[in-house]
């Protein structure tokens, strides 16, 4: 995403509209070849890898020897001499690669096909783990979301009942405030849980290059 012009928004609600279409894209279920295709750097490196293959080829070919041919047509006005007026010669060359038969440049690309494979391999590999871990933040975050959602409903209850029940004297300013905060810091933990997922699904969306695209 580096280098890429991002339009401004016209309000709050048109950059939150986007957001919630971007969240719409659904993830992929498992890592493919698709996948695979859609990352731009694994197609870099593979067309760096088809690139190397390519000049193997060609330096494969140069063992094979180059044949010419020449024709030739001469107009001598040395005739005193006893050379012929008009001449013509045919001629057949042959270039044997006795010392250079591409061998360097054979070498040099089979290594860099080799140096291409196994970084794409590594890539690709780092890709599928985070991917999978990704994946896993997010389910077993909606778990934790649910049981925090139905902690914080507990929780706005109690805080209501105590309330009333200040408001008759049943219980002290102190008893309402420690249950308050206990509240709270349910909320907080639900908004950090929600970050944790933002960033798991970043993370996948990353791995699996589905990161939002702006259209204007």
């Amino acid at each position: 995403m580096a280098g890429v012009s991002c339009a401004p928004f016209a309000d709050s609600a048109a950059a939150r509209a986007w957001l919630q279409a971007q969240q719409a894209v659904a993830l992929p279920g498992e890592w493919s070849e698709t996948v695979a295709e859609r990352r731009s750097d694994l197609a870099v490196l593979q067309a760096q890898a088809e690139q190397a293959r390519q000049l193997a080829a060609l330096a494969d070919s140069r063992a094979i020897p180059d044949v010419s041919a020449r024709v030739g047509y001469l107009w001598d006005n040395f005739v005193l001499s006893g050379n012929q007026q008009q001449s013509v010669s045919v001629g057949v060359g042959v270039t044997l690669p006795v010392l250079d038969a591409g061998q360097a440049d054979r070498y040099a690309s089979r290594a860099n096909l080799a140096r291409t494979r196994d970084l794409r391999a590594a890539i690709e590999a780092s890709g599928k783990q985070a991917f999978a871990g990704a994946m896993r933040r997010l389910q077993s975050g909606k778990a934790r979301e649910q049981a925090l959602d139905d902690a914080i409903a507990r929780a706005e209850t109690v805080v209501q009942v105590m309330s009333d029940m200040h408001r008759r004297g049943a219980v002290s300013l102190t008893e309402l405030i420690l249950a308050r905060q206990a509240w709270r810091s349910i909320v907080l933990e639900r908004l950090d849980l929600e970050e944790d997922a933002f960033d798991a699904l970043l993370v996948a969306r990353r791995a699996t290059a589905t990161l939002p695209r702006w259209s204007p």
